[in-house]
This record gives C-alpha cells, sequence and structure tokens, in this order.
C-alpha cells in the first residue's frame, strides 16, 4: 500500500515509472536478462511470440498438457502446433519425444516447466540448437528455480514468467519476458513500444521516433509494478515457506501413497523446485474423483489440473501421439499449497489423505 501510494503521490504511472525501474533492476542483478514486464504472461508469451518472427504454416513445438495461453500465443499468428509428450514422473517436455518429432520446419519449442520444477533444458536446448530453433520457456509457475545455476526464464532465446494471483507472488494480473538473445533485443523493444523505434529516440539515436514494425500495447503500468515490487523482494522468502509445505507432505504421505500406487513428483522437488504444485497421480480416474469429493466433504479444497489441449475442438486440426499425456491427465489432482497454509491445516491435509486411502 505504501509502494502505490507512494507512485500516486509522485505521479508515477506508466512503464518508465519508479517501481517499474526497481523491478527491472531487481531483475537484472539476479537474473541477468534483459526483462520486459508484461500485463500478464498470456502477454509475454504472445510478444515472444511476435519476436521469434513466427508466421503462418510455422511449427511450434510444445506440451499438450498446459495451460491455452501456450498455445494462443503461436496460433494468433497461424502457426502448426505439434504438441510432444511429458515425462510421467515430472509432467515436463519429455526430451526424447521432443527429439523424435523436430523437424526442419520446427521454428519454435515451448517447453513448461510443470510445477515450478524445471524440464531437462540441456536436452531440450541441444535439440533446438542442432535444428535452428528458438527455445521460449513457459516458466509462468517457475520463478525464484534455478537449473544448472541459470533462473528460469533466461536459460533459452527467451522466456516468460506469471505475476497471476495463483502464482506464489503477484500483482494480481502481471508478467515478464525475458530477452536473453542479445540478436533479438532490438525486434523486442520495437514490438513492446507499439511498433515504434522510441528507444533509439530516448537512446538520441534518432531526432524523433516513427511507426516502423509491428507492436501492441506490452507494458505494465507503475501500479502494478509497485505492487509487484513489493513481492518480488519477498520471493526467497515465499519460496521457502512453499517448499516446507511440499516437503512435509512429501515425507509424511510417501510411504503411505507408495502402498497404494499414487506417484508423487521426485524427491528433489524439495529443493530444485519452488513449491508452486504438489500433485499426486492416482491409479484410476475414479479414485482421483472420489478422493476431491471426500475431501471437499472436510473442506479441503484439492482440484485436477489442464484438460490435454488436443482435446479441444481448436486444436482438433493438429494431429497428437502424447500417449503418457493421455494415460495420466484425469488420474492427477493437486494438494492445497500457499505461503500462508498453516502447521495445523497442513497436517490435517496429509491426515484426511491417509484417511481416505485407509478406507
Amino acid at each position: 500500500l505504501d509502494n502505490i501510494a507512494f507512485a500516486i503521490e509522485n505521479n508515477s504511472f506508466l512503464d518508465n515509472g519508479i517501481f517499474h525501474q526497481r523491478c527491472d533492476e531487481f531483475f537484472k542483478k539476479n537474473y541477468h536478462s534483459k526483462c520486459f514486464l508484461t500485463p500478464s504472461c498470456t502477454d509475454a508469451l504472445e510478444m515472444a511470440s511476435l519476436v521469434a518472427g513466427v508466421v503462418p504454416g510455422d511449427e511450434v513445438l510444445l506440451p499438450s498438457y498446459t495451460f491455452s495461453s501456450t498455445a494462443n500465443a503461436f496460433l494468433l499468428r497461424g502457426a502448426i502446433l505439434k504438441f510432444i509428450d511429458i515425462d510421467p514422473m515430472t509432467l515436463n517436455m519429455c526430451p526424447q519425444d521432443l527429439a523424435k518429432k523436430v523437424s526442419k520446419k520446427t521454428k519454435v519449442i515451448c517447453p513448461v516447466h510443470y510445477a515450478g520444477a524445471p524440464c531437462d533444458m540441456e536436452s531440450i536446448v541441444k535439440i533446438a540448437k542442432d535444428h535452428n530453433a528458438i527455445v521460449i520457456e513457459d516458466a509462468a509457475q517457475a520463478i525464484g528455480v534455478k537449473y544448472n545455476g541459470k533462473y528460469l526464464g533466461t536459460i533459452g532465446d527467451m522466456g516468460t514468467l506469471s505475476f497471476h494471483a495463483t502464482k506464489n507472488i503477484h500483482c494480481g494480473e502481471g508478467g515478464a519476458l525475458f530477452v536473453n538473445n542479445t540478436d533479438l533485443y532490438d525486434s523486442a523493444y520495437i514490438i513492446k513500444d507499439k511498433g515504434t523505434n522510441r528507444r533509439k529516440f530516448y537512446l538520441g539515436e534518432v531526432d524523433k521516433y516513427s511507426w516502423v514494425g509491428v507492436g501492441s500495447s506490452y507494458t505494465m503500468n507503475d501500479y502494478t509494478a509497485a505492487f509487484l515490487y513489493s513481492q518480488l523482494v519477498e520471493i526467497e522468502i515465499v519460496n521457502k515457506l512453499r517448499r516446507k509445505i511440499f516437503s512435509k507432505y512429501w515425507n509424511e504421505l510417501y510411504s503411505t501413497l507408495l502402498k497404494y500406487d499414487i506417484k508423487i513428483a521426485p524427491e528433489h522437488y524439495k529443493e530444485s523446485s519452488n513449491g508452486h504444485i504438489f500433485f499426486m497421480v492416482m491409479p484410476t480416474n475414479k479414485m482421483r474423483d472420489k478422493f476431491i469429493h471426500y475431501m471437499k466433504t472436510r473442506d479441503i479444497d484439492c482440484y485436477f489440473h489442464y484438460i490435454p489441449l488436443h482435446f479441444s475442438r481448436i486444436a482438433s486440426e493438429f494431429k497428437a501421439d502424447v500417449p503418457v499425456t493421455e494415460r495420466l491427465f484425469d488420474k492427477i489432482v493437486r494438494l492445497p499449497l500457499h505461503a500462508e497454509l498453516s502447521d495445523l491445516d497442513v497436517q490435517r491435509v496429509i491426515s484426511e489423505t491417509i484417511s481416505f486411502l485407509n478406507k
């Protein structure tokens, strides 16, 4: 509230405002990449698609097990979607399936870091380089997570984060695009500045700015940035709290879940993820639905997750050979997990989960 009041009092409204600059400085210092704050992660993905130069007929490889925004960003540009299967343990993009499906037509590979945990970026980046494809990371759920010493979102040519209210930190609606490939900088600035060369004008490189290309309004106002900055500086605290809850679920449920053939994320997620999601994969869809209903009667909300994109009417024109995705999606359930969940609440979720299984 103090930040927002300060922004108002100082007439700091636009994308070059006080808190926008502070957020930029935060990401420059910690992420070592050029960051563009956007109104949403959806906007960041759409901007990335434009920066990548996706045109009708270009092939974009992405998981079917993701949110519609991942696909829409490229479909809006007329891309042909090719769906990649997921790893059964992590639910992240499977590099082996990617290697089979990548082709000379592939323009973009878009891995999604599900549950705030990293895809196998080493393999994905190598496959992309071998086929001259651009990597755009959808790291919507993965703020504060590193892979081989680099933050997710800064490994590919571009990457995106989400600051939607459902994420570890948020500003209601918001996002970020990281442009890691310096060859794409000029294009990114033009697209962000509504297709103008405004940046060159500010740098004194031209005496006036004008319309030079396609662009849009992909920028965050300073009131939203003021909200966001107050959360950015707390990100390590928030992620630590969430990992603590994730670890408690994992430690106290693992042996029981194993007995009932229920799969959960790998143990290393206690440290390698940001605790965004604790998911379980039930043996059957019927068991999953019964569990959700049982927990609901105990005033505990547990949710399923994505319906694979290739099941939708809009994606029916694109072929999908993703057997793992189809086998697992309707067996996945998520336990409650947020930074302010009390120890008592966590223990109640654990107790009721075990109680359901024992019955």
